[in-house]
């Protein structure tokens, strides 16, 4: 199964739920936190439930407004996968790759990450 020509936003792609077959092929995996976008969401996004967040680390901005319950779309995997990219490249995330999930939800902490 294609997550992304299924609708599916995976919310929780990160190094742990990629894993490779012997030919080197990246299999997604843990669909514990995934969600089916509905046709009638369009580009406005999906309101993200009470069900749990991903692995802050892997997971856009967008996600960690803390004024109003965020809107998730099948952006979050390509922010997601974009993190991974980097992190394969440089061997490291691109921001907070010192910081605990928990820090990285303390007020300020999460204006750094907005730029």
């Amino acid at each position: 199964m294609y997550p992304f020509s299924t609708q599916i936003i995976h919310y929780d792609l990160n190094p742990g739920n990629v894993l490779f077959d012997e030919f080197g092929i990246a299999k997604v995996t843990d669909f514990d936190l995934s969600k089916i976008v509905k046709e009638d969401v369009g580009s406005q996004g999906m309101e993200l439930t009470s069900q749990g967040a991903g692995t802050y680390w892997y997971l856009p901005p967008a996600c960690f407004e803390l004024n109003k319950t965020p809107l998730i779309s099948l952006k979050v995997g390509v922010w997601s996968a974009g993190v991974l990219f980097y992190q394969m490249i440089f061997g490291r995330r691109p921001f907070g790759h010192d910081l605990t999930q928990e820090r990285i939800l303390r007020d300020d902490n999460y204006k750094s990450l907005q730029g």
